[in-house]
């Protein structure tokens, strides 16, 4: 974490900002104009990747994809949630869980990838922070759409995978398939 006076590796400033997005965003609201326009979303989403420049150049050359992938998690997944549960407009819930989608599939292919001998693999770490990041109870509440759990089914597959889903969003689950 960042703190100030200190010498900081251009990681360390690189995963300060992701973790201060992630909450930033964990703190968004359905009045937040960034939630209220497509725009506005896809302006963050579009900043959240630029974060990526922060990384060292070493990672850069080595596997930035999945360096950058791993650093950015918990910001992208916090946004996401966030504009999947709080969202007043589908088509910003719809490009979210897309978007969230987009990040199992690609977190398989990071997964297939990597050595076995990681301390924490990649889908198991996918799988913890989309429950960190509350996605299954945003797809599940007040705000739910049938469009948008049906576009869901890779996200609840990979945290089910994992043992990530808990008896309160299974039960939500097939009450809000009912």
């Amino acid at each position: 974490a960042y703190a100030p006076g200190r010498a900081q590796t251009q990681a360390q400033v690189c995963e300060a900002a992701c973790a201060a997005a992630a909450v930033a965003f964990g703190r968004l609201t359905g009045a937040s104009v960034m939630l209220r326009s497509e725009e506005r979303f896809s302006a963050a989403t579009a900043t959240l990747q630029s974060l990526a420049l922060l990384l060292p150049s070493d990672i850069i050359t080595t596997e930035l994809p999945a360096a950058s992938f791993r650093a950015m998690l918990p910001a992208r997944l916090a946004l996401l949630s966030a504009a999947v549960g709080k969202s007043p407009l589908l088509l910003v819930r719809l490009r979210a869980v897309k978007e969230a989608v987009g990040m199992v599939e690609q977190a398989r292919v990071f997964g297939a990838q990597e050595s076995i001998h990681r301390k924490l693999p990649m889908l198991k770490k996918v799988a913890a922070q989309l429950a960190v990041a509350r996605l299954p109870a945003a797809l599940l509440g007040p705000l739910a759409h049938e469009t948008v759990l049906a576009r869901a089914g890779p996200i609840f597959g990979l945290m089910r995978e994992e043992g990530e889903l808990d008896s309160p969003h299974l039960r939500a689950l097939w009450r809000a398939c009912a």
